[in-house]
């Protein structure tokens, strides 16, 4: 048998099923569907009960102890497109007086030398 045949006879099974029926989709209770949104489910419970955190609720923590308010913004914006090392986000804006776009595009060419970051984790 040849790859072309099983593929036809496939497809002739699957449009031989009464319940495939092409171009329908689902129909969907809304109803229903806001029941299971509004109850948690057991894992995102369980999360909230052992008191882990996502990756961006660590670095947002983290922002909260920043009291300039321009600083926070950037470090949120620099969280967003992908930069996710608050201390070295944070030592890069104040070395570029907060400019987003001078940051990300020396953090986008990898402009950083490890003597660089070495002294960002150093402080």
């Amino acid at each position: 048998m040849m790859v072309c045949d099983f593929i036809a006879e496939s497809v002739a099974d699957l449009k031989a099923r009464e319940d495939v029926k092409p171009n329908e989709y689902p129909v969907i209770d809304l109803e229903d569907a806001g029941d299971k949104a509004g109850s948690e489910s057991p894992i995102n419970v369980s999360i909230n009960v052992s008191g882990f955190m996502t990756p961006k609720d660590i670095y947002n923590k983290k922002c909260e102890d920043v009291k300039a308010i321009v600083t926070k913004h950037c470090l949120s914006e620099l969280f967003d497109l992908g930069f996710v090392n608050f201390e070295v986000n944070k030592a890069m804006l104040e070395k570029y007086s907060n400019d987003i776009q001078v940051v990300a595009n020396h953090l986008c060419e990898g402009a950083l030398s490890e003597s660089c970051i070495a002294q960002i984790f150093k402080n």
